[in-house]
């Protein structure tokens, strides 16, 4: 029994900053915190600064000899303001934190504005082995590419991989290849997780088959601790019709941790 190919995931965290007509766009993990400054200086002697936010009102009111007002709602618990910068740090933010920020001073200046996003991370995403044949000549290898509610078919040889007709093209999920790895990437601006699966039709994955071998993707629930259910039964006999016919034939049944192999003449 050979094992293939190896599947690893990887998790990794962005930060993504723009500006737009709303202020400035700011992109945060869920669960991260985020410090909003002011971006333009407040007056000296400031007798009143003002944050606010879009659906909760009200966040905190700085007055002049040092007093601050942190009012009675959602964020009294999760907001710090800096007195010396007058920046406001808001905690452990979550999707419910997505919105305007506003931070005003004396006569209605308006001295900060973020348009905040909090998105969740990417879930890992799913790469599957469909379909592989080779030939002494030719060899040709294709796969899906889950992530959340995307899929992505690409066929590959041994250097490229190129989209299947009606294949989704969403920034969000890509399909690359280097050398002998096949790379299925998830992301969102600020979060990124991938899969990789080796490339059975990189010279030295190949190995030594020879003549003509076909690989169909068979996902089942068959544990082996009874008969197989008919549609392997039915299966196989087709494919042990098809090998009779055409030579050497080699099937890879495709399980969620490994791959096994099984050469039938």
């Amino acid at each position: 029994i050979e094992m293939f190919p190896r599947l690893i995931c990887l998790i990794v965290t962005l930060t993504s900053s723009t500006v737009s007509s709303a202020g400035q766009s700011v992109v945060k993990l869920e669960g991260d915190s985020v410090t909003l400054d002011l971006q333009r200086p407040a007056e000296t002697g400031i007798k009143r600064l003002l944050w606010l936010f879009i659906t909760e009102g009200d966040i905190v009111t700085y007055y002049s000899h040092d007093q601050l007002w942190i009012e009675e709602n959602y964020y009294k618990a999760k907001v710090v303001f800096n007195k010396e910068t007058f920046s406001l740090l808001v905690k452990n933010l979550q999707k419910k934190d997505s919105g305007i920020y506003t931070a005003v001073g004396s006569g209605s200046q308006v001295l900060a504005e973020y348009n905040v996003s909090v998105l969740e991370p990417v879930e890992a995403p799913v790469l599957t082995l469909v379909t592989y044949w080779s030939t002494s000549d030719s060899c040709n290898v294709t796969v899906n590419c889950t992530g959340g509610d995307r899929s992505l078919m690409s066929s590959c040889d041994n250097t490229s991989c190129f989209p299947e007709g009606g294949a989704s093209t969403d920034s969000t999920l890509s399909l690359s290849i280097r050398d002998d790895i096949i790379t299925c990437n998830h992301s969102n601006p600020v979060s990124w997780k991938k899969q990789t699966i080796e490339n059975l039709c990189y010279p030295e994955n190949r190995g030594n088959i020879t003549e003509y071998s076909v690989c169909v993707g068979i996902w089942t629930v068959w544990d082996h601790s009874g008969p197989p259910p008919l549609y392997f039964i039915v299966f196989s006999h087709i494919l042990h019709v098809w090998a009779q016919s055409h030579g050497k034939l080699y099937i890879y049944f495709l399980y969620p941790a490994n791959v096994i192999s099984n050469p039938h003449l």
